[in-house]
């Protein structure tokens, strides 16, 4: 049924791919829906790929168009870093994990990554809680959930005592 999930690491950097609970809120979101995607991969014997996107919106004047090899090296290695550490921790649990880091638009790259992928679900951590950061630059994970073509599972904040947890 679920073949392929995708678990975008859209909003995280390498410290919230670790184990420990930060007190953060985006890396404790992030590490729920790692736990998240890891029970459903063993539960459908599925594959995940883990996207890491380089924000278009975080680039230097002047980049080109969407194109992963003109973004600088240490961004770059950065995204990979993330992706990596993803991977490590996802594969000890889940077993197998496609990579990929794309440059884009968050909210576009992820769906269109969904629909050439021919992914079955999408989890990613949930929005931010702030009402007027969301007003104000809106939620990645909100505008996948209205346009993916595929469901989409927000993972908010660990709950003691979940069946994640």
């Amino acid at each position: 049924m679920y073949d392929r999930l995708l678990l975008p690491t859209v909003g995280c950097d390498s410290r919230d791919t670790t184990d420990s609970t930060s007190g953060d809120a985006v890396g404790d979101r992030f590490r729920n829906a790692m736990r998240h995607v890891g029970a459903l991969a063993a539960e459908f014997d599925a594959t995940i790929h883990v996207l890491h996107v380089v924000s278009r919106n975080t680039l230097p004047p002047g980049v080109g168009d969407a194109r992963i090899d003109d973004v600088p090296q240490p961004v770059r290695q950065t995204g990979k870093r993330i992706i990596r550490r993803v991977t490590h921790r996802l594969e000890t649990s889940s077993g197998r994990t496609v990579e990929a880091l794309r440059v884009g638009f968050p909210a576009d790259v992820i769906v269109d990554y969904a629909i050439e992928e021919n992914i079955d679900m999408i989890v990613m951590r949930g929005p931010e809680r702030s009402r007027l950061h969301r007003l104000l630059s809106g939620s990645v994970s909100t505008r996948v959930a209205r346009t993916a073509p595929v469901p989409v599972v927000t993972a908010g904040d660990p709950v003691a005592g979940s069946l994640l947890s």
